[in-house]
Order: structure tokens, then C-alpha cells, then sequence
């Protein structure tokens, strides 16, 4: 399975660096599978006390691109991301592939196991803090 994503190229995630609270961050990634592709899910959990998992189903939009406009809107803070690609093999059996970050770059790497996932970082902030002038 060929899967692109770099989230430090702006075709893959708008806009890049950290964002303001309750803004809107674009997803998109591109499957290209001999397997039929039948979801494909951004995951997103917060770091924090509590950690909340949510699934979020990526719309379809091109030849086998998907795409997602998370609203980042449980406070400040560290996001954690991943996707989750499920897909059926020529045999009919169901299985599921994760996309994490790589040890190197913004471009990612497939994970079998949930466990071992390397997860992508969003930075969220409270508000814009303008510089004064004189720095």
C-alpha cells in the first residue's frame, strides 16, 4: 500500500505550525492500494488528564485522496494524530494499517500494530499573543 502524507507540506495538512484554539486544520492523504480501500480516519487524541480518542471518517474527494476539516476545540494544549486506513485483501479479510510520523521528517511511516505508533503533533494555543513593536 502507497500512502502520502507530510504534515510540513500545506497540500497534506493547512495551515502548518501551531494554531489558535476553535480554528480549523485541513487534512488530506493520498491511498493508492491494489486492496479495496473501505475507510480511511483521522485519529485524534489530547494530551491532558484525560485522554479523549476521537475517529473522525475522512471524506473521499479525488482518485484516492481523502480529506478532513478537524476543529480544534478541546482547549489548548498538545493534539496527537495518526490515520487509520482499513482496507480488504484479495482474500476477503479485513485489516487495518496506521500512518504515524517517521523518525525524520514530516513524511510518515505504516504501522500494523496500534501500540507502536508514532504519533503526529498538533500544537494548539489560547489565543494570538502580537509581539510588541520595538521586538
Amino acid at each position: 500500500m502507497d500512502i502520502q502524507y507530510n504534515s510540513w507540506l500545506e497540500k497534506f495538512k493547512q495551515p502548518f505550525g501551531a494554531v489558535e484554539m476553535n480554528s480549523t486544520v485541513n487534512f488530506n492523504i493520498k491511498v493508492d492500494s491494489e486492496e479495496y480501500i473501505k475507510s480511511v480516519a483521522l485519529i485524534v487524541k489530547k494530551q491532558g488528564e484525560k485522554v479523549e480518542i476521537e475517529e473522525c471518517s475522512m471524506k473521499p474527494y479525488e482518485t484516492n485522496k481523502y480529506k478532513y476539516h478537524y476543529q480544534v476545540s478541546k482547549g489548548s494544549g498538545l493534539y496527537l494524530y495518526c490515520f487509520k486506513i482499513t482496507a480488504i485483501n484479495h482474500e476477503g479479510q479485513e485489516f487495518c494499517l496506521y500512518y504515524g510520523k517517521s523518525k525524520d521528517s514530516g513524511e510518515g511511516y505504516q504501522y500494523v500494530n496500534e501500540a507502536s505508533i508514532r504519533w503526529y503533533q498538533l500544537t494548539c494555543y489560547e489565543e494570538n499573543d502580537q509581539a510588541p513593536d520595538w521586538y
